[in-house]
């Protein structure tokens, strides 16, 4: 801590530290002023350390150093409260490693719901059955965590049968993520009656 107080040292006055109990003085000093002429007065910067917690007084007085203390010194006086520094939190724990975690998921509409793990860097495929030809299609909402590495669409029967919407992602980063996908057309906004397709991933070493 810090303590700065306006004096005069010209006048033969100083700041004296009459009570400091539970602090220990680490530097005392006067500093001059900037570009006022001499005798013009000055700053007394006291530097403490707060070094026993429980609460304590801070105070100091203003006379010549010589002289007793008096009740027409003028006075600085604070009460200080040391406490405990706070713990640091701790960090959050990570997803526990899986062992048989796998490096590829092949996933559709019935593991809507699943929580699945994956190897860090392993890939997930999702195939969702769907008609384009009603301008419908399956649009990627919420994919926190992994990178989209292609988007298709694969149709085996005749034109406007249908067929499957497939995404391929990859699973970058660490942690607990939401995949999700919902079945509306491109150019509307997401609505609570919407067919979804939602998933999460825990990515593991």
């Amino acid at each position: 801590m810090t303590v700065r107080l306006r004096g005069n040292p010209s006048t033969g006055y100083a700041w004296n530290l009459d009570a400091a109990d539970g602090l220990s003085l680490v530097r005392e000093d006067v500093e001059a002023s900037a570009g006022g002429p001499i005798g013009s007065g000055a700053s007394f910067v006291f530097e403490l350390s707060a070094d026993t917690a429980g609460e304590h007084v801070l105070q100091l007085a203003y006379r010549r150093p010589w002289e007793s203390p008096s009740a027409d010194d003028d006075t600085f006086r604070v009460t200080l409260r040391v406490v405990a520094a706070a713990p640091a939190p701790a960090p959050a724990p990570a997803p526990a490693p899986a062992p048989n975690a796998p490096k590829e998921l092949s996933l559709g509409q019935s593991d809507s719901g699943d929580t699945l793990q994956i190897q860090r860097g392993g890939t997930v495929i999702v195939r969702l059955a769907g008609n384009p030809s009603t301008g419908y299609a399956w649009n990627l909402d919420a994919a926190d965590g992994l990178t989209l590495v292609s988007e298709d669409f694969a149709g085996g029967g005749p034109v406007g049968s249908g067929g499957g919407f497939v995404f391929e992602l990859s699973a970058d980063t660490l942690g607990s993520h939401t995949l999700e996908l919902a079945y509306r057309r491109p150019w509307e906004s997401p609505s609570a009656d919407d067919d979804t397709f939602r998933v999460t991933l825990e990515v593991v070493e």
